[in-house]
């Protein structure tokens, strides 16, 4: 897939549709308490503070949660995308 869509992404640069197609994927395999924090820091764009106070938890339990779900994410991309280029050929 070449085709690009433009999304808001932190520099500025396009992300293939094969791209956004392995984020949702991962998204989804996310354990729920990560799912959650991924989106409200990453998608609504809520700062720390603002997190904790949705979540009722401590900023610190919400940047060990937001660094755990990052690397999660990263580890989820990873394998969906090895799979997906397995698939095509």
């Amino acid at each position: 897939m070449d085709k690009y869509i433009p999304v808001s992404v932190q520099a500025g640069e396009e992300v293939s549709i094969e791209t956004m197609m392995i984020l949702e994927e991962s998204l989804h395999q996310l354990k729920t308490a990560y799912r959650e924090m991924f989106v409200l820091r990453h998608v609504e764009g809520l700062s720390i503070q603002q997190t904790a106070r949705v979540l009722g938890c401590s900023e610190g339990k919400v940047r060990t949660t937001d660094y755990r779900a990052i690397r999660r994410l990263r580890e989820l991309m990873a394998t969906d995308a090895q799979e997906a280029n397995f698939n095509s050929e």
